[in-house]
């Protein structure tokens, strides 16, 4: 493939994963409150079978997300190959966006599946 090309590819795929995140934030957000919402008219079951979907998106989602992050690194390798830079700018946190994309998808699922199991916290 010449730079162009691997270069687009590139500039997509991150493009998809930033819009994966997005998509998984606002679907997290949305079980949130609709636990909150529906509190007194969701079942137990209901809400195992909502919290089972939601991790299951939850998986895919991020497996979804590393699949993308390989494939770029695939490609920044592939213009390194051909003596090019793998960065248009140097990415001095990239180790950083990884552990704070991991905790996040962690940490908000964690969240919403002990909001969705918990115990209600809305008032009486």
């Amino acid at each position: 493939m010449s730079e162009y090309e691997l270069h687009v590819l590139i500039t997509d795929h991150l493009r998809d994963m930033h819009g994966m995140i997005e998509f998984w934030v606002s679907a997290t957000f949305a079980v949130i409150v609709a636990r909150f919402v529906a509190v007194d008219r969701l079942g137990r079951r209901v809400l195992w079978v909502m919290a089972a979907l939601y991790m299951m998106a939850t998986m895919l989602s991020f497996t979804r997300y590393s699949l993308l992050g390989n494939r770029v690194r695939i490609y920044q390798s592939d213009l390194v190959r051909l003596g090019l830079a793998p960065f248009e700018q140097p990415q001095p946190l990239f180790g950083s966006m990884a552990v704070l994309v991991v905790g996040l998808y962690l940490a908000g699922t964690i969240a919403a599946v002990y909001f969705l199991l918990g115990r209600s916290w809305k008032a009486n």
